[in-house]
């Protein structure tokens, strides 16, 4: 990521949650206005953008609260099912203090994953929503 684009994430994670043309517009800014990404495409700039934050998030960066606005978003953004759990699990971690450990648990998961295999295929031959639904608990 460049600073155009962080500028534009922190853009994201301060809309209103309710407003997903906004949303939109944002990630738009980040991937080029008239871009021709496929959905493939816009789940590896996500991954991307979320291993970044969840560094940020793991060395205190940023809050608990920082990184789940920018996961809720894309999970509202994109139909996809490595986002499920891991909203989930953000929004309960900023509610109840139980759900921290399991929250960072399916962050470092997702994160390790984007990281090691930064296309769509390679994260999804590796992704498994079994080892997703344990970091429930």
């Amino acid at each position: 990521l460049n600073d155009v684009d962080d500028i534009n994430v922190a853009l994201i994670a301060g809309s209103n949650y309710k407003d997903e043309r906004e949303i939109e517009a944002y990630i738009e800014n980040i991937l080029g206005k008239n871009n021709e990404f496929s959905d493939y495409e816009v789940e590896e700039i996500a991954g991307k953008i979320i291993v970044e934050k969840s560094k940020e998030y793991l060395n205190g960066c940023i809050s608990i609260l920082e990184i789940e606005n920018i996961i809720y978003k894309f999970y509202l953004s994109i139909d996809s099912d490595w986002l499920i759990v891991l909203s989930r699990n953000a929004e309960y971690a900023t509610d109840i203090d139980y759900f921290v450990k399991p929250f960072e648990k399916e962050l470092k998961y997702i994160s390790r994953l984007w990281e090691t295999y930064p296309t769509y295929n390679e994260f999804y031959i590796h992704y498994n929503r079994d080892i997703s639904n344990m970091n429930l608990e």
